[in-house]
């Protein structure tokens, strides 16, 4: 949590209401090869707003903010100049990143 109550990574991006965001959630997806459901990573896109006590992800009200793992468009900087918590090589790709968001402590 930064100084204003913002969740943020480690290179200072945060996160205000209207904020975009995209976060990894796992979700059970059906398998059709092997005939089951599995928990699979799947990247997905919302927006932060704030209820009055706590930021929340809009229609994922239940995903914890703390210790999430987002990705964070790098603005065309190398790795590293701008953020600090670097966990994929994606970055180098996409001019992405993923790092961990920091908050509050539950």
């Amino acid at each position: 949590m930064n100084s204003q109550g913002r969740y943020e990574t480690d290179g200072g991006h945060y996160y205000t209401s209207g904020s975009s965001i995209e976060f990894l959630k796992v979700e059970e997806i059906y398998n059709s090869d092997t005939g089951q459901y599995e928990d699979t990573p799947v990247w997905t896109v919302s927006r932060v707003e704030h209820d009055g006590t706590d930021y929340y992800i809009v229609t994922y009200g239940n995903v914890e903010l703390s210790g999430l793992k987002v990705r964070v468009r790098g603005g065309g900087k190398r790795q590293g100049e701008q953020y600090k918590a670097v966990v994929s090589p994606f970055f180098a790709l996409s001019e992405r990143m993923e790092v961990v968001l920091y908050g509050r402590e539950t």
